[in-house]
């Protein structure tokens, strides 16, 4: 069975990534303090999901980065699940829209 090409999982790819545990770094492996210093986008990807906007993100998003929040990671964890366990093809903007009212009926 394929895997989904990366772009598919998320839009921004193949921007970089910064969580909690290590540097930033940009496409060419160099070392950046999470900030857009001009050389090209920054992304903050996290995993949790609730709260749903994160002191992370909110940070990141101080800083000029893009961000992803958990629940991109939660829903695409459950997409590929779904398709693994079932065979089908989820509706996986369906799932999303569901996921997000859930998590704004905790708000």
């Amino acid at each position: 069975m394929a895997l989904p090409a990366p772009e598919r999982l998320w839009p921004h790819w193949p921007l970089p990534f910064l969580n909690s545990c290590e540097p930033c770094h940009d496409r060419h492996g160099h070392q950046r303090s999470g900030r857009n210093s001009g050389d090209g986008p920054t992304g903050v990807s996290e995993i949790v999901y609730f709260p749903i906007d994160t002191a992370l993100l909110k940070a990141a998003r101080r800083t000029g980065c893009t961000t992803s929040d958990g629940g991109n990671m939660a829903v695409g964890q459950a997409v590929g699940a779904f398709k693994l366990f079932t065979g089908l093809d989820p509706d996986a903007a369906r799932m999303h829209a569901h996921f997000r009212s859930l998590v704004a009926q905790r708000s």
